[in-house]
C-alpha cells in the first residue's frame, strides 16, 4: 500500500514537473504576444489596445518559467553531485523549495532499497543527537502544539514512516543532507526524510525542535565519507610540540565560529549550552569544581560562564563596568592602584565580552524611544507589546496592533513590526534627539531563547502579574536574572524594583538605588498602595504606558516592578491583584497558585503562556558568585599600593626634596656624558615580579627648536618602540607588533597581536590556560600560534623568538618586549624617584589610550593591564608636570600633561595641573574653558569633584575662594 502511494505521488510529480517544464514554453510560444522591436517608442507612446498587457503578461511567463527551470537544475546537480550547493542565488530560494519537493517524490517512488544502508556500515556513536525507537506518529496539530513555529503540513495524510526506524529532534546546524548520510549512510536519501515528514514545506529549512520521522532507519549509519575522513585522521602524536599534552585532534584550519570573527553576536548564535539550574547539554563534562575540560567548544564555554546572562545584558553591563572603573580612577590617590577582581572575576568578564551584543542593545533602545515617539505625534494609543525577538536580520516587535502609518526605520513584517539591520542606520542617525524621548516599555526583559538561538525579550507590563511554577531553584535563577536586566536596562534606568525575599547581596552589588530589598511584603504593599493614592487616576481608556512617553510624566508613570520570592498569603495575593488592576504594579511571583500568565520553567525547555517555548534565563550559582565578585570590586574605593611607586619617597616629592632627604633619583639610564647619538646597545633585565625578559634599547637625541614638545635636556634618553632586533608589542595607543623579523601575516594578525601580548603578561603558560582565558578554539589557537611564530621569525643564532613548548610551557625569547615593559623598566625604582628624562621617556611612548583600538569582545582579559597603564601614565604626568611648575617650566609641565591625558582622559588630577599651568601662563581663557571641562565631565560620571579642586577653580576663576561659615 504504500509502495502504491509513493508511486501515485511521484507519478503525478513527474506530470506536473513535465508539464511545467515543456509544456509552459509551447503555450507561451502559441499565445504570447512579443512586440516588433521596430515599433518601440511609438508602442508605449500611443493608446493601449491591449497588445502592451499580453506582451508584458508573456514576459513575465518566460521569466517565472526560466526561474523554475533553473531551480530544477540546481536541485537536480544538487543530487549528482551528492550535496546541496553552499550558495544562495538571489530570486530562487522560494522556486528552489517546490522543485526539491517535486524531485523528491520523484526519486521517493523509486524501490526502497535505492537507498537501503550500505552492507557493513558501521555505526558511529552520535552523543549530540536526541533519538529514540519509532513511536507511532505524531499529528500535524500535535506537532504544531509543541512547536508553533512548523509548517501546516497536511492534517489529512498521515506521517509515511517505513515499519521500523526512529525519531530525531532537528539540532542546531542540521540539514537534510547531512542526516541522510548520518542516518542511512547515503545523502541522497534526504528525499525518504522529506517523503516522511510533511511539516517540510522546503528541504533548505529545518527549524530546531523539530521531531523527524527517519523512516527504514535504525541507528546512525557511518557514512563512506565519514569513513575516509577516519581512516586519515592525523594520530594523537604528530599533534603540535606545544601541544602534546593535548589528546584532542584538531585540524590546522577549523571551521569555527571564533576563528576570525570579532562579532560578538557570534557567540550568542552559536550552539551552546542552556542553563537550567545547571545546564543541561554539555556541561555534564564540567568537574567537580565547576571548570570545562580543555576540548570544549568557545561558545559553549562562554555560554557555561555567563549562564543566565543574555548577550544584552552583558553589553549593557560591561558599558556600566567601563563607567565604574572611570569613577574608581578619577579618584584614585598617586601611587595607589585601583583594586581588581580574582582571576575567576575577570575570567568573567573576559567571557561577558566574548557574549555581548552592544549593536543589538543600542538598535533596540532606539526603536522603542522612537516607537514611543511615533504614537505621540500622531496622537494613537501605544499598543501591547507581547514579545520581541533579536535575531542575526535585526529586531521584531510583536504588538496586538499596528499603526496607521509605519514609523521611521521599521518594516511591516505580517502583524509585526521589524527593525532590520540594513535600515538600523535610520534610527542612529538620529539617536541624538532619540536618546532624550522616553521609553514607553521600560519593563521589558530578556527571559530566554528560542531553540533557534534567537534572543526572545518579554514586557512584564502586558502580563500584570507573571507567576513563576516549577523548581525552586529554578524560580530563584530567574528572579536573579530578572534583576539584573531591570538594574542594567538601558530602556528602563530609573525605574523602582522592590524585591522581596530576594538575593540581598546581588542586589547591593548592583549598586543601584532604584533597586529596594526588603523581607516584608505586606510593609512592601502598604507603601505600594499609599503611593498609589498620591498619583492621579488614570482617565477612562488611559493606560500609564500612554502617559509616561509624555517627557514631563515619564518619571511619575514609570510602573514598579515587584519581584517576589516567596509564596503570598491569600490576602497578600488580593492586594496584588488590587494593585495590577490600574496598571501601576508589575510583580513576578514564584507562586504556581496564583491566576493569570504563568511561566512554567523546565529543563530544558520552558514555556510562558501564550508564547513559544523558550530556553529560560536562569542564572547559574556560578554566574551569581562570579557576578558578585566584579561588581564589588568595580564599586570598591579600596586601592592597593602600586608596584611603580617608590612609598617612601612621599607623594608628589619633588627633586629637590629627594635630594635634600639624601635619596638620589634612580635612572635607568647610562650616565649624561655619551656623545649625542652614541650607539648604546640594548641591555636585558628581568621584571622584578613575573621574571619576563624587559629590553629597553637607549639613544640619546636633541629636540629640535621648532619641535611642539618643550626643550629638554640635551642627552635626553630615547626609548625607539621599533629596532631591527627586537619585536614589541606596542600596548599604548593603537595596537601593533613591530621589530619582527618574519612577514606579517595575511590573516588573523590582530589576534596575533593579542596572543603576543597575552604571552608576555603570562610567562610559562600552558596552552589549556591559553585558550580557556582567551575563548578560542584549541585548532584556532594552534594555527595563530603558528603564524606568530613565523611573523616574530628567529634571531641571529637561530633560535625562535617563540620557541616550540616541548615542556609544555609556553615562554617568548627574553628578548620579546612591550612598550608597557619598557614603562615598568624606566620607573623601576618609583615614578616619585625617577629621573625627569626618564619620566620623558615614558611620555615619548604614549601614542593613544592603552588599547586604544581593540575591537569589541577582544582584550577583556587585559582590562587590569589597561588600567595599570592609564594609572602609571597618569603618575609619570603629575609627577613631572609638578616638578616642572617647581622650576617655572611652564612648557615642559604643559606638554608632560598633555601627553598624559592621552593616556588617561579626563583625569581630574591631571586637569587641575592644566589649570594650575594655565593660570600660571596667564592664560585666562583656557583656564575657564578647563573649569567646564571639570565640571561637565563629574556630571557625565555623576560624581562630586573634590574639595581642593573647588577651591582651586574658586581661586583661578573666581579670584579667591568663596566664604565659608564655620
Amino acid at each position: 500500500m504504500k509502495g502504491a502511494i509513493r508511486l501515485v505521488r511521484g507519478s503525478a510529480a513527474l506530470v506536473v514537473l513535465a508539464g511545467v517544464i515543456v509544456g509552459a514554453p509551447l503555450v507561451l510560444s502559441r499565445i504570447g504576444v512579443w512586440p516588433r522591436m521596430d515599433a518601440f517608442p511609438e508602442i508605449l507612446l500611443r493608446p493601449d489596445n491591449g497588445s502592451v498587457l499580453v506582451w508584458a503578461l508573456t514576459s513575465m511567463g518566460w521569466v517565472a518559467w526560466g526561474t523554475f527551470t533553473l531551480s530544477v537544475a540546481i536541485e537536480l546537480v544538487n543530487l549528482l553531485r551528492g550535496r546541496r550547493l553552499p550558495v544562495r542565488i538571489f530570486g530562487l530560494t522560494g522556486p528552489r523549495g517546490p522543485a526539491a519537493l517535486l524531485l523528491a517524490a520523484i526519486i521517493g517512488m523509486l524501490p526502497v532499497n535505492a537507498h537501503a544502508e550500505p552492507a557493513g556500515a558501521a555505526p558511529a556513536a552520535t552523543p549530540s543527537a536526541t533519538f529514540a525507537a519509532t513511536a507511532p506518529p505524531a499529528t500535524n496539530a500535535q506537532s504544531q502544539d509543541h512547536h508553533p513555529e512548523m509548517g501546516q503540513g497536511d492534517a489529512s495524510s498521515p506521517v509515511d514512516a517505513a515499519d521500523g526506524g526512529l525519531r530525531y529532534t532537528v539540532q542546531r546546524g542540521d540539514d537534510l543532507w547531512t542526516l541522510a548520510e548520518k542516518f542511512y549512510g547515503d545523502g541522497l536519501a534526504w528525499s525518504r526524510i522529506v517523503s516522511a515528514n510533511p511539516m517540510i514545506s522546503s528541504p533548505d529549512v529545518l527549524h530546531v525542535g523539530w521531531e523527524l520521522v527517519l523512516p527504514g532507519a535504525t541507528e546512525p549509519a557511518e557514512s563512506p565519507l565519514a569513513a575516509a575522513s577516519a581512516a586519515t585522521a592525523i594520530p594523537p602524536d604528530a599533534a603540535a610540540p606545544e601541544e602534546e599534552a593535548h589528546q584532542p585532534t584538531h585540524a590546522e584550519e577549523p571551521s569555527s565560529p571564533m576563528t576570525e570573527s570579532s562579532d560578538p553576536a557570534a557567540a550568542r548564535t552559536a550552539p551552546v549550552p542552556r542553563p537550567a539550574g545547571q545546564p543541561s547539554t554539555g556541561t555534564e563534562r564540567a568537574s567537580a569544581d565547576g571548570s570545562l575540560p580543555a576540548d570544549v567548544a568557545p561558545a559553549e564555554r562562554i555560554a557555561y560562564a555567563t549562564a543566565g546572562v543574555s548577550s544584552l545584558a552583558a553589553a549593557a553591563l560591561l558599558a556600566a563596568l567601563v563607567t565604574r572603573r572611570s569613577i574608581q580612577l578619577q579618584n584614585r590617590a598617586e601611587g595607589r592602584r585601583i583594586f581588581h577582581p580574582t582571576a575567576a572575576g575577570l575570567g568573567f568578564e573576559s567571557a561577558l565580552g566574548q557574549a555581548q551584543d552592544p549593536v543589538s542593545l543600542r538598535i533596540l533602545d532606539l526603536a522603542l524611544r522612537a516607537l514611543g515617539r511615533h504614537y505621540r505625534d500622531t496622537g494613537e494609543t501605544l499598543p501591547v507589546l507581547r514579545s520581541v525577538i533579536v535575531d542575526d536580520d535585526g529586531i521584531l516587535l510583536e504588538v496586538d496592533r499596528l499603526p496607521a502609518d509605519v514609523p521611521v526605520g521599521f518594516r511591516l513584517e505580517g502583524a509585526s513590526l521589524r527593525v532590520a539591520v540594513a535600515d538600523h542606520d535610520l534610527l542612529t542617525s538620529r539617536a541624538g534627539s532619540l536618546l532624550s524621548e522616553p521609553s514607553p516599555y521600560p519593563a521589558l526583559v530578556c527571559i530566554g531563547e528560542t531553540p533557534r538561538g534567537e534572543l526572545h525579550l518579554h514586557d512584564l507590563e502586558s502580563s500584570g502579574v507573571l507567576v513563576l511554577d516549577g523548581p525552586r531553584d529554578l524560580q530563584v535563577g530567574l528572579l536573579n536574572a530578572l534583576l539584573l536586566e531591570l538594574s542594567c536596562s538601558w530602556w528602563g534606568r530609573g525605574q523602582s524594583v522592590i524585591a522581596v525575599n530576594a538575593d540581598a547581596q546581588l542586589a547591593e552589588s548592583l549598586d543601584d538605588p532604584s533597586i529596594h530589598v526588603t523581607d516584608d511584603l505586606d510593609a512592601a504593599l502598604a507603601d505600594l498602595r499609599a503611593e498609589r493614592s498620591l498619583r492621579h487616576p488614570v482617565r477612562s481608556g488611559d493606560h500609564p504606558r500612554d502617559l509616561r512617553i509624555r517627557p514631563e510624566l515619564e518619571d511619575a508613570w514609570r510602573p514598579h516592578v515587584l519581584l517576589v520570592g516567596q509564596q503570598p498569603t491569600e490576602a497578600q495575593r488580593e492586594a496584588l491583584e488590587d494593585l495590577r488592576a490600574d496598571g501601576q504594579l508589575i510583580a513576578v511571583v514564584a507562586d504556581g497558585a496564583l491566576p493569570g500568565p504563568t511561566f512554567v520553567l523546565g529543563d530544558p525547555l520552558s514555556r510562558l503562556s501564550g508564547q513559544s517555548p523558550v530556553h529560560a534565563q536562569i542564572m547559574s550559582q556560578r554566574s551569581r558568585d562570579q557576578l558578585v565578585e566584579l561588581l564589588t570590586a568595580t564599586n570598591s574605593t579600596s586601592t592597593t599600593p602600586a608596584s611603580w611607586w617608590a612609598e617612601s619617597a612621599g607623594v608628589g616629592a619633588e627633586s629637590a626634596e629627594m635630594e635634600d632627604a639624601g635619596v638620589e633619583p634612580v635612572r635607568a639610564f647610562p650616565p649624561e656624558d655619551l656623545p649625542a647619538r652614541a650607539h648604546v646597545p640594548a641591555v636585558v633585565t628581568r621584571g622584578p615580579e613575573s621574571g619576563r625578559g624587559i629590553i629597553v634599547s637607549l639613544a640619546a637625541r636633541r629636540v629640535a627648536t621648532n619641535s611642539e614638545e618643550p626643550a629638554v635636556d640635551a642627552h635626553e634618553p630615547v626609548l625607539h618602540p621599533q629596532t631591527e632586533d627586537q619585536p614589541t608589542v606596542l600596548l599604548v595607543g593603537p595596537i601593533d607588533l613591530v621589530g619582527t623579523r618574519g612577514e606579517r601575516p595575511s590573516r588573523a594578525a590582530r589576534q596575533c597581536m593579542e596572543y603576543a601580548a597575552w604571552l608576555l603578561e603570562h610567562p610559562g603558560a600552558t596552552a589549556t590556560m591559553m585558550a580557556t582565558e582567551l575563548f578560542v578554539a584549541e585548532g584556532t589557537r594552534r594555527s595563530n600560534m603558528s603564524r606568530l611564530r613565523a611573523w616574530l621569525g628567529a634571531k641571529d643564532d637561530g633560535e625562535r623568538f617563540l620557541p616550540e613548548a616541548y615542556s609544555g610551557r609556553i615562554h617568548l625569547d627574553p628578548a620579546v618586549t612591550s612598550d608597557w615593559n619598557r614603562m615598568q623598566l624606566l620607573t623601576i625604582g618609583g615614578v616619585n624617584r625617577a629621573a625627569d628624562e626618564n619620566l620623558r621617556a615614558v611620555l615619548h611612548l604614549v601614542r593613544g589610550a592603552p588599547l586604544a583600538d581593540a575591537a569589541p569582545g577582544q582584550w577583556h582579559w587585559a582590562e587590569e593591564l589597561r588600567t595599570d597603564i592609564s594609572s602609571l601614565v597618569r603618575d609619570v604626568g603629575l609627577v613631572l608636570g609638578s616638578r616642572a611648575l617647581e622650576r617655572g617650566d611652564v612648557d615642559l609641565a604643559r606638554w608632560a600633561v598633555n601627553r598624559a591625558l592621552v593616556a588617561a582622559p579626563e583625569d581630574e588630577r591631571l586637569l587641575v595641573m592644566r589649570v594650575r599651568t594655565e593660570h600660571r601662563a596667564g592664560n585666562r581663557c583656557e583656564v575657564e574653558r578647563l573649569a567646564l571641562r571639570l565640571v561637565r565631565t563629574a556630571r557625565k560620571l555623576n560624581i562630586d569633584l573634590a574639595e581642593e579642586t573647588v577651591t582651586l577653580l574658586q581661586e583661578v576663576v573666581e579670584g579667591g575662594p568663596r566664604q565659608r561659615s564655620g
